[in-house]
């Protein structure tokens, strides 16, 4: 069902900052972004980017409360797996149990179709599908690291077993 990891949201403490961070690192182009309303997935709204290097995205947002972010840190947020079809993606997944923050999936400023897992089903990790749109925005894969893919993300969990055993029975 899931083609592969779209990219990882992080929380920052200031996004121009982390845009810039990117950029002399990686050699990152900032695909654009927007503000955020207050809503389940960043409670305080906010504001966002989305930068590209290499073949990969990542997302940085800059909530409004900033107070459980350390300065100049990136704080693991969420994950967006891509699917062919969203909305045959959502009724498979609603048939084995998971629920959605939304009945049906946002358009982001990059034209993708997006859609947040309620994180009460999906072992309390935010986690959300993403359709390509069939003309993507496409600004280049920017100069420096040359990042083919994302192969994983990594998870703290109190208890590996139980983690591997959701995971093995309800994805």
């Amino acid at each position: 069902m899931f083609e592969k990891i779209q990219h990882i949201g992080y929380l920052v403490s200031d996004l121009d900052v982390a845009i810039g961070w990117f950029a002399k690192t990686f050699g990152g182009l900032n695909a654009g972004g927007s503000n955020l309303p207050d809503g389940p997935v960043v409670p305080s709204g906010g504001r966002n980017a989305f930068i590209h290097f290499g073949q990969i995205e990542v997302e940085l947002i800059e909530p409004n409360d900033k107070s459980t972010i350390p300065e100049n840190t990136l704080v693991m947020h969420h994950v967006g797996y891509v699917v062919s079809d969203i909305g045959g993606s959502m009724s498979s997944l609603q048939d084995k149990g998971f629920s959605f923050l939304a009945d049906k999936p946002n358009t982001n400023v990059m034209g993708q179709q997006v859609l947040y897992f309620d994180p009460t089903t999906t072992n309390g990790v935010l986690i959300h599908l993403t359709q390509q749109p069939s003309d993507p925005v496409n600004i280049g894969i920017g100069e420096g690291c040359s990042v083919d893919r994302i192969v994983h993300a990594g998870y703290l969990v109190a208890d590996v077993e139980q983690a591997v055993d959701w995971y093995e029975d309800e994805i």
